[in-house]
Order: C-alpha cells, then structure tokens, then sequence
C-alpha cells in the first residue's frame, strides 16, 4: 500500500477521470424558437468551429468531436454558433517512469521524473513529500530535489497540474523507493588498545558492498563480509569512550555513540623472581597494573600456566619446566581483549645456594608451635628446614621467604637453623634463634589493705611471676598498675557506689589469668557523730563562733546551718570543730548539717536557733538642724545599734552610716527643703526601728 493509496501494480500509470463538459440544458430553453421553423442545412456547422487537438494531448476516444454529434437544429430556432461545439477536456498528467528508481533516504534525492500533459506549472510529490522543481529537461521531463523520507519503502509519485479551478493528476503507483541507511547494532570487541591495530567487527544488518566505517572520527580500513557483518581495522585513540560510524555507499550514515571504549589494557611491569630452574616450579609474581578478573598469562608464548589473581596490580603463577639459559615474555590478556607483554621477563638458570638472613621471632619456648618467618635467598620448592636438628613444618613462600613451624624442645638456649634444597645445597646459621621456658602464670597470694572506703584508693598485690606486662582488674574494672617487684604490684582502683566484697584478676605476659573471688572488699565510711555544740543559738546577723564535739571529723568535713554554708571551719582535732555561723535568712531555728568526705552527712534537726535583732532606741539627735543642700553630719545617741543598721532623715536615706559603737551612729544628711521639720529614724535588720519625731530642721541659712 504506498502513501497514495492501493492504485495497482508497481510503475502503473494512473489517469485521474476526465471532467464531463458542463450541461446548459434544452436548446429551446436558451433560444426563443420563431413562429415559422427555418430548415437548416447540415453544412452549416463549419469545420472551423472545432478546434483541432495538439498532438501531445492525449484525449479519450469519447471525448472527440465528431460531427454526427452535432444534431441539425430546427428552421425556426436561432442556435448561438458558441454552443454548437464543446472544447475538448484538458489532459491529465502522465508519470511514465522515475530515475533512478530508489535513492538514500536520510539524504534525499534528485529525480528525473518522465511522462507527459506536465503542464506549465506542475507540482511533484515524492510519497506525500513535495519535491522541490529544479528544472525541465530538453525532452520535457521533470527535475526535482526529494526532501529525506523519514520511512523507507516505495512510495508513489505524483504530478499535479492545475487547469481553471480544477487540479489534474497522475500518479505512477511506487514510482520510488526509499532506501534505508546500513542498519548498525554493535561493535566486536568493545574495548580497544591506545595504539590500534585490533580487529573489529561491526554487526548490522543489510549491509552491502561498499559500505566504510569510521571509529572515532577516523577512517579506517574496512571490508564487507555479508550482509550483517563489516570487517575493521582500530586507529590510534586518546584513552575513552568513542563513536562508531557505517557510510553505507549511498552517503547515508549510522552512527552508534560510545560504541568502544579505548583503554591502556594491563601493562607488565615485573616478574619477582625473574629467573627460575629449569625444571620448573617456581612460583612468580607477575606485578604491573589493570589485571582483569579472568585474564589470562602466555608465558614463553608457548605455556599458559594457572594464575591466581590477587588483584589487579599482581598476579602468580607456578612455572613450567624449561631449557637452561632460555630467556622468554610474559603477556597478560584481559577478558576485554587487550594484552600486555614484557619481553625478556623471566630466564631459566640453574638456582644458586640457599642463605638465610634472619629470621622472625627470634625466639619461641621450648613448648614449640610458633611459626617462623625465615628470610633470606635461593629457596626453591621441596626446601626443607631444621631447627635444633628436628625437621620444621616448612611452606615455601617465595625464593626469599620461607615459614616454619618451630618444633618442641626440652631445653632452652640458642639452636642452629638449617634449610636443604631439593638438588642438596643448603644453609645453616647459628645465634639467629633461641629456645625460651615458657613463663609462668601470674600467683596472687593476697591484697594489702583488705578493703577500702568506696571512693577507691591505692592497694598492693601480693604474689609471685609479677612482670611489666601485668594487668589487673578489680570488681570487673581496670586498675592502673605499678610493678615494684616480681612479688609486689601497687595498683590504684577505681571508685564504686555500693559495698561489698569483690573478685581480682592478674594476668602477667604469659596470657595465663588468675582469678581470686572476694578477694578484696569495698566498704561504706561510717558517718561522723556530733555529741554537743556551743552556742546553740546566735543573731541572725551571724558571725556567732560555734564549737562542734563529737567524732570522726577530718580536715575536709563541711558544716551547714540550714542550707547556708558555715564561713568559717577550723579542724582542731578527730573530735573537735570550730565553725562561725553565717547569717540567717530569718529568725528562727535551722538544722545543722556535718559530712565528711565519702560518708553519709549526720544531720542535727533544729539544732540552731537564729536571733532577731531587739529594737533600736534612740535618744539624741544631734545637730538638730543643717543645710538643704544635706550633707550635714549626724551624730545620733541610743542603744542596740548594729552594723547593718540604717538611718532615715525625713524618710530618706542617710548616707555614709558608721556604727561607732552600739550606742552611737555617725551618718550624713540627704538634702531636703528650707523650712521642713522632719523625723528621723533608725532601723535594724528584721525591721524593727525607733523614731524621733521633728528631731531635724532643713534651713538654707546653713548652706
């Protein structure tokens, strides 16, 4: 089915119908008939009156005039010589074949498009695309310039002519196909080498002769094999990702974005050892960089030994048996493709004479089961070891480190190790290891002191095979340890909450733990005891020196009346406290506190009974009068006067107030006004005060 509809088979020439001519209805309805008819003679309908047809028209057969068509009109009716005749139907366009027959459709085409009946202006589709006109050709076809078809496939082609109001039409049924660009899938291998030169398949389908390719941007040399696969030789390329591209022989282009992927590949940097004998078995380590999971080596490129992979910079693998004094490569070759080669990178000569360096630990006990790290040079597979003349569980690592495991022995002191080759050469070396007794474990004979207040301390261990690397941990926690002898550790332990008796653990170097249940026991400090205090009661301005009897007072021990701190404490002995009672909040009784350090606080309830302060009196003022600028010093007489008391002069306060003595205040004036009588008061702490009506005069003549 083309885009024209189904017309019939394909390049069938389709001619729209041809338009009937317009009926103008009954002659006698044009023309008034006379009354007599007039006898007309057939020859008057003059030839000339038809038009003769050009010769490139082609008109059906119907269509033609002809002059039986033209029926003799009546005597008596007058018919217009316009109407005797009708003009033939224009003609419809033809397509009668297009070339080429098919072009690329991504880039479009330009068509010659033949027939005939084009008209002066004709307009070309190309399926349901219009087709720009270029020009005409001297045998009078059509050519065009196709857009791209966004669909490949036939499709038909058109040629419209418009006459009068009226568009004519031929069509040529899939006059034209469409072809597609080469149909690319996918690149074989996807990973590329730096350098290029690596063979490329590229994968697709109808594919054709001719077709190129393009990786990167390049033009590489390429071949076609079928129709689904293009043969490719890489270019060189900057590490990353790249495009590939089919140019199929028409010009039109598939592109795949990312299609490959250049890369270093593995590169080989060292082989460790780089010689081996030739009987083989030696294990090598190939080291280098970007070894894949499953890569492969090719050794002397002749053997492909098992590789163990132990990640991507180092790989090892045994040796194969070779010719003495053969040098030969190692390639490494990823599951991507990409290889790396060193060249001369391992050589077949006979092993020199084992020797041994040194050897890690140095020593291990007589109980033996340590394992030993011998290092050294010429170790080979089937190396044998000895330690003391007793054979070792021996691993051979490499050609330079061997492991052994130390055999027991009854005794201690140095012993000579010995490693034997397979081919018999061997090395021995004294003072480079030595048998040691085990240590013994850790005694714990008893703890000094036996217990101790709750807020923890310093105690000493007692027992035996003590050394530097004892630990000690009491009640589950770790104490901090000191090692005074192999007999004796001080060892300070942490506080605790609750009493009661606890485990200790020592573990000395010899990883053996001793445990001692209820060992050691934490206790609570008993609380001190107050037996009497004198004074049992003081002013509520404090100050009051107070003396505690009692037991168990230390240097540290606090004592509180009601919830105010004493400000003084002075510790005479176990039994005796000296304290000063700070001032009260309010007269009454409070409760005295004592604690010690670490004890429950003993509390004496009401044991302190705060004072109030009796009233003031007060008996002279004196000056009885000053300036109103105040200032004026007062000198005012009474009793029970204190420190804290405060003078008011006509109920402002004095400044400046100094107790002399209980019965005496020295204070000065605050201003006033000329003229006032004012009283003047004394007030002590609690809010008790006497008052001495109009006892000072304001007036200016003093100021």
């Amino acid at each position: 089915m083309s885009d024209e509809g189904e017309s019939g088979s394909e390049g069938a020439v389709v001619q729209a119908p041809v338009a009937a001519p317009a009926d103008d209805g009954p002659a006698d309805e044009q023309v008034a008939a006379p009354t007599e008819p007039t006898p007309v003679e057939p020859a008057a309908v003059e030839p000339a009156a038809v038009e003769p047809v050009p010769a490139e028209s082609a008109v059906p057969e119907p269509a033609a005039v002809a002059p039986a068509a033209v029926e003799p009109a009546p005597a008596e009716s007058a018919v217009p010589e316009s109407a005797a005749v009708e003009p033939p139907a224009a003609p419809h366009p033809v397509v009668a074949a297009v070339e080429p027959s098919s072009g690329p459709q991504t880039l479009g085409a330009e068509l010659v498009v033949r027939g005939e009946h084009f008209g002066a202006e004709p307009h070309v589709r190309v399926g349901t695309e219009p087709a720009e006109l270029l020009r005409r050709t001297e045998d009078g076809a059509l050519v065009v310039a196709a857009p791209p078809s966004a669909r490949a496939g036939h499709v038909d082609v058109a040629v419209e002519v418009q006459v009068g109001d009226e568009t004519l039409r031929g069509v040529l049924v899939h006059g034209f196909r469409w072809e597609p660009p080469p149909a690319a899938r996918g690149v074989r291998p996807s990973t590329l080498p730096l350098g290029g030169g690596a063979r490329v398949a590229v994968e697709g389908e109808g594919l054709v002769e001719g077709c190129r390719v393009r990786i990167g941007g390049v033009d590489v040399e390429s071949s076609w094999l079928d129709a689904t696969t293009l043969r490719a030789i890489s270019p060189a390329h900057a590490a990353g990702k790249a495009a590939v591209e089919v140019l199929g022989a028409d010009g039109q282009v598939t592109r795949l974005e990312d299609a490959v992927t250049f890369d270093a590949g593995p590169l080989v940097e060292a082989l460790v050892p780089g010689e081996g004998p030739p009987e083989g078995g030696t294990r090598v380590e190939v080291l280098g960089k970007g070894f894949q999971a499953g890569c492969v080596v090719a050794f002397f490129e002749r053997h492909a030994p098992a590789v163990e992979r132990h990640d991507e910079t180092r790989l090892s693998f045994v040796t194969p048996p070779g010719e003495l004094d053969a040098t030969g490569t190692v390639r490494v070759t990823n599951p991507d493709g990409l290889s790396g080669t060193m060249l001369e990178a391992f050589a077949y000569r006979n092993a020199p004479p084992p020797c041994i360096e040194s050897v890690s630990p140095a020593s291990a006990w007589t109980t033996g089961g340590l394992r030993l790290t011998v290092a050294g040079s010429g170790f080979r597979p089937g190396t044998r070891a000895f330690v003391a003349g007793a054979e070792a569980e021996t691993v051979v690592k490499s050609a330079t480190v061997l492991e052994l495991l130390v055999p027991p022995r009854p005794d201690a002191g140095a012993a000579e190790l010995r490693v034997v080759n397979p081919d018999g050469a061997r090395a021995a070396a004294e003072g480079l290891f030595h048998y040691e007794l085990p240590p013994q474990p850790a005694k714990l004979l008893g703890v000094a002191p036996a217990r101790i207040f709750l807020r923890g301390g310093t105690i000493e261990l007692h027992g035996d095979h003590f050394d530097a690397h004892t630990r000690v941990r009491v009640a589950e926690v770790q104490a901090s340890v000191r090692v005074l002898s192999p007999t004796v550790l001080q060892a300070t332990v942490a506080a605790r909450e609750l009493p009661g008796k606890v485990a200790v653990e020592v573990m000395n170097g010899s990883g053996v733990l001793v445990r001692v249940e209820d060992a050691f026991e934490y206790i609570a400090k008993p609380a001190p005891t107050v037996i009497g205090h004198e004074p049992k009661l003081g002013s509520v301005l404090g100050g009051t020196k107070v003396v505690l009897d009692g037991t168990g007072f230390e240097r540290e021990t606090k004592v509180w009346f009601g919830k105010e701190p004493a400000k003084a404490i002075v510790w005479k002995n176990a039994s005796t406290l000296e304290v000063v009672a700070p001032a009260g909040k309010a007269a009454g009784l409070v409760d005295l506190v004592v604690a010690t350090p670490d004890a429950v606080p003993v509390t004496l309830k009401n044991g302190y009974r705060y004072e109030a302060l009796p009233a003031p009196t007060v008996q002279s003022v004196s000056p009885n009068r000053g300036g109103t600028a105040g200032g004026t010093e007062l000198t005012v007489s009474g009793k029970g006067f204190v420190k804290e008391s405060v003078v008011l002069v006509g109920g402002a306060p004095a400044t400046k107030v100094k107790l002399v003595d209980p019965g005496t205040l020295e204070a000065r004036t605050p201003p006033g006004k000329h003229g006032q009588m004012v009283d003047v008061v004394v007030r002590n702490p609690g809010g008790k005060e006497a008052v001495v009506r109009r006892a000072y005069a304001y007036d200016s003549r003093y100021d």
